[in-house]
């Protein structure tokens, strides 16, 4: 685990790190000069950084240069799962606006434009999420 680089990507003191996830000065320095940490303080850090324990141990922190620290963090079947449940609710959310075009009874379909910028939203992540798989399955 490197602690101290994922405690200056995010800018903090040890103090301030110590504070956030109620560890002593004391344990966070052992941690950064290799100690190995305990179960209870892996999870502490974890919280406090957002992450899985997993991810914390066995990686570096995120890259500035991606758009979403989440996406670096997840792994490909995760992001499709995402991405499958966010199509599905935005499909229920189409059908709903179109179930009330249809009770208010208005001669324009006023649906289609909320679900056109819908469906654009969806494919721009799609291309997006493609995109990322492809480049980390070349590294």
């Amino acid at each position: 685990m490197q602690l101290k680089q994922w405690r200056l990507h995010r800018g903090w003191t040890q103090q301030q790190l110590a504070e956030l996830s109620d560890l002593s000065v004391r344990t966070i320095a052992r941690l950064e000069n290799g100690q190995t940490p305990s179960l209870e303080s892996l999870n502490a850090l974890a919280a406090v950084f957002e992450v899985k324990r997993e991810v914390l141990q066995h990686s570096l922190p995120p890259q500035p240069g991606l758009k979403s620290e989440q996406v670096q963090d997840k792994s490909s079947a995760q992001l499709l799962t995402d991405f499958k449940y966010k199509v599905l609710s935005r499909l229920i959310l189409i059908i709903a606006l179109f179930i009330i075009n249809i009770i208010t009874g208005h001669q324009f379909w006023w649906a289609i434009w909320p679900s056109l910028i819908i469906f654009l939203a969806l494919a721009t992540r799609g291309v997006y999420i493609y995109l990322t798989i492809t480049k980390n399955k070349s590294t």
